[in-house]
């Protein structure tokens, strides 16, 4: 079982999450680190599947979509995980992410949609 890498796309490419999770707990990959900037959706998710990685956005509505789309049509990929804007500070999605590296693997994640409120101990 493999700890799933995960790929940060435009809009969570958030200065929190590179400080406190480069190198600590999985390989992250980061949209503007690898000149993806100003891509389409569809590319983000391209690019995160075609390199193994579970893509995590903040844009729901639109990833959702391109997830039921890309299942329904027997693409397949290798994850998604939903934040919430402006639902949690910075320092709580970090220890969400780290719950969500603690309990999901790379197999398990395969062709999933997860929302992050999944991974809250706290309630």
């Amino acid at each position: 079982m493999t700890r799933p890498a995960l790929y940060f796309d435009e809009d969570a490419c958030d200065g929190v999450f590179r400080a406190g999770l480069v190198g600590n707990e999985a390989r992250i990959v980061f949209a503007l680190g690898v000149a993806v900037r100003g891509a389409s959706d569809l590319h983000h998710l391209e690019y995160a599947a075609a390199n193994g990685l579970v893509l995590v956005t903040y844009n729901r509505g639109d990833f959702a979509r391109l997830h039921y789309g890309w299942v329904a049509s027997g693409v397949t990929h290798s994850g998604i995980l939903l934040l919430f804007q402006q639902r949690f500070d910075g320092k709580k999605e970090l220890r969400l992410i780290r719950e969500f590296l603690s309990r999901e693997t790379a197999e398990g994640m395969q062709d999933q949609l997860r929302f992050i409120t999944q991974y809250d101990v706290d309630g």
